[in-house]
């Protein structure tokens, strides 16, 4: 069975090459995953029943599960989702075989599942972890099931994320906190709202010289309609 998703694995990062998405051959992938086009996945890489948006793309080592990742989002190398959860509260044992039906360590004592071991990002519980767009993630990241990483925030590398993080900030250490914001709030209640991410790739392309600069990309004369 495992050989056999392997396999489908390989013929599926062929068809995706028509959709301009690289992926490394030592790099896995789910066939339910799914992918906006002009993304890399590199060496490595663990990309499993997720999804990746346009011009996105994954450095190597990093391991996603049940995760949503936006539009032109930068992910370092060994960045990690971790989904496993133990109750810590009035729990004699965090052991799972106390209340778990998953069998971690081979067995279990019970017959109902006791504890809710995975957190969602999302109400529908589809997602682990939500990345939006244009996030920039630092290398050896790691991001606890249940948060999201918030438009145009940057996470620092070595970083462990335990909350959400905020539009366009900067957070780091263990446990992440912010750092500082990237603009004025003013500013940045202006660009989610331009949402420029969403704009069709050819007006990106006539425009991306303006992208340098909050001043000109202001200046575009779209925005001012």
């Amino acid at each position: 069975m495992i050989v056999f998703k392997y396999i489908l694995g390989f013929f599926y990062s062929i068809i995706l090459r028509f959709k301009g998405v690289k992926v490394h051959p030592l790099a896995r992938i789910t066939t339910n995953s799914k992918f906006e086009g002009l993304n890399k996945i590199n060496r490595n890489v663990a990309f499993i029943d997720s999804k990746l948006g346009v011009g996105s793309y994954i450095n190597n080592g990093s391991y996603f599960v049940k995760s949503q990742i936006g539009k032109f989002c930068s992910i370092g190398s060994n960045v990690k989702v971790i989904t496993g959860d133990h109750p810590l509260q009035d729990n004699i044992s965090t052991h799972p075989s106390f209340f778990s039906l998953r069998k971690q360590a081979g067995f279990t004592f019970t017959n109902t599942q006791l504890y809710k071991e995975v957190k969602y990002a999302d109400e529908n519980e589809s997602y682990c972890v939500i990345i939006e767009n244009d996030v920039w993630i630092g290398s050896n990241v790691q991001l606890l099931s249940g948060v999201t990483i918030k438009n145009g925030s940057v996470v620092a590398a070595g970083s462990v994320v335990i909350k959400d993080v905020e539009p366009y900030s900067i957070v780091g250490g263990i446990p992440a906190k912010e750092i500082k914001k990237r603009f004025s709030e003013e500013d940045i209640d202006y660009l989610l709202q331009n949402s420029w991410w969403n704009r069709p790739l050819d007006w990106i392309r006539l425009n991306y010289l303006k992208f340098q600069k909050l001043e000109s990309f202001k200046s575009i004369d779209d925005f001012k309609h």
